[in-house]
């Protein structure tokens, strides 16, 4: 049987993190063991009772892992350290399966041969076009093989590059500052830049359920993840009203206040539109996939 391990970071979202683990827990394929590391950022010793209380309900093996207050990229990293999956897929606390393929997908793909790194490119590497053209499959939905994940992760870290001296991580290679430009970014993006040799199939955004002043939010990621977006945001912004807008806030505060069910996600799904995200599509190294790759993704997806 296949292995997988799941890194989920977490912090200051339980009410995220129990639909999260409910979904993967709900959603698995017949030839995949998946095991679940929670990468807890939570710095609030009442809230981690409540993940504790979480984690000892699932029916899925959960190892809780307590990091420090540094983004996702620096729990993927610690993460990595204990994964013991043949695959390594990064899933947002906020992004919940809704498919029972939705790891079978990449991980088919990525043993076939088709590519290393199975995710959702949303155009992040633009902001960094000094450094030359490189795809960036974000962190909150990524698969790919576990040693080539944990290389990249001694070499560049996913931790965010100007962090990495608060946890004295010393990278192998020091190449990101010579290149020009900033040196700061976010989570990922060294990594993915380090990558850029690699093959790296992004699956569509197909549908959202609304698009706030700091952009889209409800992604339904290939039928397979939806991912609610701006999930511990809301809770840093000093202006929340301004970044998300009345819609956002009131979806957010509703489920905050009592939870998210498999049936609220079922809703969400069939509530986002096509009209929001337009024009994205299946791609391979930033271009259009082949007839045959397209094939077998959909074959995938129904097996």
């Amino acid at each position: 049987m296949t292995t997988a391990t799941v890194c989920v970071p977490h912090c200051d979202t339980p009410w995220f993190l129990k639909a999260c683990l409910e979904s993967i827990a709900a959603h698995q394929h017949h030839d995949l063991d998946i095991d679940v590391i929670v990468a807890c950022q939570t710095q609030d010793h009442a809230m981690h009772k409540q993940v504790y209380g979480i984690i000892a309900a699932s029916p899925l093996k959960v190892k809780l892992l307590h990091c420090r207050l540094l983004g996702c990229g620096h729990g993927i990293d610690e993460a990595l350290r204990f994964a013991t999956g043949e695959y390594f897929c990064t899933l947002d606390c906020d992004a919940w399966p809704i498919h029972k393929n939705w790891l079978w997908v990449p991980v088919r793909l990525i043993a076939d041969g088709h590519a290393q790194w199975v995710g959702s490119d949303t155009g992040l590497a633009l902001s960094y076009k000094e450094k030359g053209h490189f795809v960036h499959l974000n962190n909150y939905y990524r698969v790919s093989r576990t040693d080539v994940a944990r290389t990249v992760s001694r070499n560049v870290g996913f931790i965010r590059w100007d962090s990495r001296w608060e946890v004295d991580f010393h990278a192998k290679d020091y190449y990101w500052e010579s290149l020009g430009g900033t040196v700061k970014c976010d989570n990922g993006v060294v990594a993915m830049h380090h990558t850029r040799d690699h093959k790296k199939i992004s699956l569509p955004i197909l549908r959202c359920l609304g698009r706030a002043p700091s952009g889209i939010y409800g992604m339904v990621i290939e039928d397979l993840v939806f991912h609610l977006v701006f999930a511990r945001n809301r809770l840093q912004n000093e202006d929340p009203a301004k970044a998300y807008g009345k819609d956002y806030l009131e979806l957010y505060d509703a489920m905050q206040k009592h939870g998210v069910s498999r049936d609220d996600i079922t809703l969400l799904v069939k509530t986002a539109n096509d009209g929001i995200w337009v024009g994205d599509f299946r791609k391979l190294d930033g271009n259009s996939v082949s007839d045959d790759l397209n094939k077998r993704i959909e074959e995938t997806k129904q097996s």
